[in-house]
């Protein structure tokens, strides 16, 4: 990263305590400011409660509110429309129906990851 300049920061939305405790500890020790919540709604409150993330990482599967909703609620929404968002899901591509956005498999490859972070938040880490 750049020195004296601000680390990108992640939104990671997933439900599953073991993926966002291993996703916050890479992210974290790659240098990224992580926030993680458990569920869309919680999601939700946190980007109105923090600066706009670089990236949102988002599971699909998740109760209270789940990932696609959560993606068409924020898209609606001119305030966090633009923040990019890449999907973490098990599902097949084509099963996921949400076009013109990204999406990593779970298992996920951390070689992965950390290309796809690269794509989206190059300005704050070259």
């Amino acid at each position: 990263m750049v020195a004296g300049a601000t680390p990108p920061t992640i939104l990671l939305v997933d439900d599953e305590p073991s993926i966002r405790q291993l996703m916050r500890f890479m992210l974290e020790r790659d240098g990224y400011v992580v926030w993680d919540v458990s569920n869309g709604a919680e999601a939700l409150a946190a980007l109105n409660s923090m600066e706009h993330p670089d990236l949102i990482l988002l599971d699909l599967m998740m109760p209270v509110m789940n990932g696609w909703i959560f993606f068409e609620t924020i898209k609606a929404d001119h305030r966090f429309n633009t923040i990019p968002v890449v999907i973490i899901t098990a599902y097949s591509r084509s099963e996921i129906h949400i076009p013109d956005v990204e999406c990593l498999r779970k298992p996920l490859d951390f070689d992965a990851v950390r290309k796809t972070l690269t794509k989206y938040c190059r300005d704050k880490t070259s």
